[in-house]
């Protein structure tokens, strides 16, 4: 019965990023998005909670990354807009709903479509929207992320925008179902989800760091206060 709601509640969300650009309304795409972010993830069992306040300004978010999950934990809280690597475009019924989100993509070891992602997101930011980024490059099974790198954090820089740093913990008596890393499929993992006892997913949000220094250091830093925060989440 769950994949059934499933099944038709992705259908209802390809209808409306199909009506948003018809009709060419951002506001409605992103307020849509969330909410069937948010939908998706309650059909999914999964309970979110906020535990610091967003921030207040368009910023480049950068996040630990576990799972697909991710994308719906913080598209339901954040109007923003993904990097994703560039595969997902072909991806069945998965591609068209990241294309109508208006995803961005890249292909992962390759510098000319690293440096076009890096331009597209500069554009992104310099018109005040948000844009969330992996800088693992990867998902993992966590808890704790893997090297961030820093090339992607140059478009904040370009843009004179500040870099957000973001906690994603999953908890509860499901949460080793949450991870989706390594060699794992789309289908047998969902499979896994729909029947997982209940699981608690924390976003937790840092303080915003200067674009007026080298990407390293940077990147650097944003892992060392995402790492603080996931500590913190861990003993709830």
């Amino acid at each position: 019965m769950r994949f059934i709601r499933i099944g038709l509640h992705v259908l209802s969300g390809l209808w409306m990023l199909h009506r948003a650009k018809k009709v060419g309304d951002s506001e409605t795409r992103r307020d849509g998005i969330m909410s069937w972010s948010a939908r998706m993830l309650a059909i999914l069992g999964i309970e979110c909670r906020l535990v610091t306040d967003l921030p207040a300004k368009p910023s480049l978010i950068v996040a630990n990354h576990l799972s697909w999950l991710d994308i719906l934990v913080l598209g339901s809280f954040i109007p923003v807009r993904f990097l994703s690597k560039d595969e997902i475009r072909g991806w069945p019924i998965i591609g068209r709903l990241a294309h109508g989100a208006q995803t961005l993509f890249i292909k992962r070891g390759d510098r000319s479509s690293a440096e076009k992602a890096i331009t597209e997101i500069e554009g992104v930011l310099r018109s005040e929207e948000f844009v969330v980024v992996f800088p693992e490059g990867t998902s993992t099974h966590g808890p704790m992320p893997s090297r961030f790198k820093g090339r992607l954090i140059e478009a904040a820089r370009r843009a004179g925008v500040a870099v957000c740093p973001v906690a994603v913990y999953y908890s509860g008596p499901g949460k080793e179902f949450a991870p989706y890393a390594g060699d794992d499929e789309l289908g047998l993992h969902m499979k896994r989800l729909v029947t997982a006892p209940p699981i608690r997913a924390y976003v937790s949000v840092g303080d915003l760091i200067s674009p007026d220094q080298m990407t390293i250091p940077i990147a650097r830093e944003a892992q060392s206060r995402v790492e603080d925060m996931l500590r913190h989440l861990m003993i709830k």
